[in-house]
């Protein structure tokens, strides 16, 4: 007749096999509670308020305004972005600013003297976006026009400012 000891399994396999289980699913709820409440390194800026310079490559103020339109970024919450149209293209940019407008740009400066046509239809067929024209004025309530060259680049500034104010 066998005895106890050779039918029982041992005690010390079954309680390290235990205590590994235990163990694995300790470390993959570990796991899963640090990766689903991380906070992500950079702040989400998202929901700021959008500018998009629109320029052309040969157009004398890009810099100037590009610098004025950045300056905005630092006194609020506002996102830049900058597109510059090709020489080739300058007197056809209408698709340009349809991609800025697509791409959620609430307001959009316009630097180029040969973009004026191509923003009065914009302008004209979206008068929820806004608009800062550097060059030839176009008369729409939604543009502001500033003439070509920059004197005064603050004004940029402030104007970039004053749309994120009225955003909300």
């Amino acid at each position: 007749m066998p005895t106890a000891l050779t039918t029982t399994p041992p005690r010390s396999g079954r309680r390290i096999a235990i205590i590994a289980a235990f163990g694995a699913s300790a470390l993959g709820i570990l796991a899963a509670v640090l990766l689903l409440n991380t906070e992500p390194d950079h702040p989400d800026v998202s929901s700021h308020f959008k500018t998009c310079l629109l320029t052309s490559a040969n157009s004398p103020d890009t810099d100037l305004v590009w610098r004025s339109v950045q300056a905005s970024t630092g006194a609020g919450s506002i996102n830049a972005q900058k597109l510059v149209v090709p020489n080739d293209a300058t007197t056809e940019a209408g698709p340009y600013f349809a991609s800025l407008i697509a791409s959620q740009c609430r307001l959009i400066v316009a630097d180029g003297q040969t973009f004026s046509a191509d923003l009065q239809a914009v302008a004209s067929t979206n008068p929820a976006t806004k608009f800062v024209n550097v060059g030839t004025p176009v008369n729409l309530p939604n543009v502001r026009n500033i003439p070509s060259p920059v004197t005064e680049p603050s004004r940029i500034t402030e104007e970039v400012l004053a749309a994120q104010r009225a955003a909300g």
